[in-house]
């Protein structure tokens, strides 16, 4: 910088004065500050838009691909009750019956807890599950389903992911019938991040009869979800899939048993009605060979919440706990509670290790980071207690509505029924 040489009325030589280079300094530290505030805002919004597009990007990979398969559940092919068992003095008299065999074509849906995760931050972790048989008269589209049935001999092998992924292509595969078993699980798997699930799916044709994965407990265990579906997307804080039945006229879910022709919604759901006595339409076990009184829902809605991608990749979660709480307690207190608000509903949620928790942006104190008046356990989750310092998450929902060509023995008219 070129110094400023000015001169007195005596004719002497003088400088800049104090003052005049104490403004200078100041000026120039006001518009570096002020270019560097610009340059954080941008990078900022720079970060924020590549997250919001990653986190996009994965939320078109996974949600269509589940709803495209929603979308052609199958039924039943036929609602022909079976003959009745005979009367109870017939059968102490020694009349036969032979009970009809279980319908391969069913929709399940609950809540599994793997039997072998040993893990205690991931111990008896509560995790959906959802599995149907779904259409896929298109099979010859396929060059592997195209293969099934093409030949003949004890050589054949079920439609899996293990074989459907391995490089093999002399294998022949069991002839599919035109229809598939589809799974979706969401598990834990990092004990160092209890709150982030991985989402598994798995297939398998043909349908039916022994390992089938219409029955949860078959798919109980870490080892034999690994073994028979495989990883479709990570970072996941949420999925579920809510049933809706064709009577229900809204999303609310339904708490208790319901009668033949009531309405339902909930996150349970078992087409046989004899299979899982938690579902509100449980009948009794004989229904499992009867598929004339299946149920099947009338809408479902794909729920998914996905974290975004910090600079330490895929794990810490938005803020921290700041201290300790209970099972039992109604107030946290966050380490950086601005990153909870910001512009949106007042009602939102955050995750704790496995457990969702719902607030208020208007109870959130940006100074202390407390929020009151949390509540806990939401999501089917269970109230727990959480060390200070575990990570907090809230992540980026999104959800869709898919309807379901119901073939509901019960409500063949859809009256009263209305489109979300």
């Amino acid at each position: 910088m070129a110094w400023r040489v000015t001169r007195s009325a005596s004719g002497r030589a003088r400088g800049f004065t104090m003052l005049e280079l104490m403004m200078a300094m100041t000026i120039f530290s006001m518009l570096g500050m002020i270019v560097v505030m610009l340059m954080r805002q941008g990078m900022t919004i720079f970060v924020q838009g590549t997250r919001d597009s990653v986190l996009q990007d994965r939320m078109d990979t996974v949600l269509p691909q589940i709803q495209r398969r929603v979308e052609v559940l199958t039924h039943p092919a036929s609602f022909m009750p079976p003959p009745p068992p005979p009367p109870e003095e017939e059968r102490l008299a020694g009349a036969e019956w032979t009970p009809p065999p279980p319908v391969d074509v069913r929709l399940r849906s609950g809540i599994i807890v793997p039997r072998d995760q040993m893990d205690e931050a991931l111990k008896d972790r509560q995790c959906f599950y959802a599995a149907w048989v779904m259409d896929v008269s298109g099979d010859r589209s396929d060059e592997f389903l195209r293969r099934a049935g093409e030949r003949t001999g004890p050589d054949l092998k079920e439609y899996v992911p293990a074989e459907r992924d391995r490089p093999d292509p002399d294998a022949a595969f069991k002839p599919s019938g035109g229809r598939m078993e589809i799974c979706y699980i969401a598990i834990p798997e990092d004990p160092h991040f209890p709150g982030l699930l991985t989402l598994y799916e798995g297939f398998r044709t043909p349908v039916g009869g022994e390992g089938t994965l219409l029955d949860p407990a078959n798919l109980d265990s870490i080892s034999e979800i690994r073994e028979r579906c495989r990883p479709i997307s990570r970072g996941i804080l949420h999925f579920g899939i809510v049933w809706r039945r064709v009577f229900a006229k809204d999303w609310q879910i339904t708490k208790g048993k319901v009668g033949e022709r009531d309405s339902y919604v909930g996150w349970i759901w078992d087409s046989t009605r004899a299979l899982d006595k938690q579902f509100a339409l449980f009948k009794d076990e004989l229904s499992l060979g009867d598929p004339s009184d299946d149920i099947f829902p009338a809408w479902a809605r794909l729920e998914i919440t996905l974290m975004g991608p910090t600079t330490l990749g895929l794990g810490r979660g938005e803020t921290s706990l700041a201290e300790a709480i209970g099972d039992d307690d109604r107030s946290i207190i966050v380490l950086h509670p601005t990153r909870l608000t910001g512009p949106g509903a007042d009602d939102r949620m955050l995750k704790i290790d496995g457990e969702w928790i719902g607030y208020r942006v208007s109870k959130v104190d940006g100074i202390s980071g407390k929020i009151t008046g949390v509540v806990r356990g939401l999501r089917n989750t269970k109230k727990s207690s959480h060390d200070d310092g575990a990570d907090v998450y809230v992540g980026l929902d999104s959800r869709r509505d898919v309807r379901v060509l119901s073939r509901d023995y019960y409500a063949k008219e859809e009256r009263g029924a209305k489109k979300p």
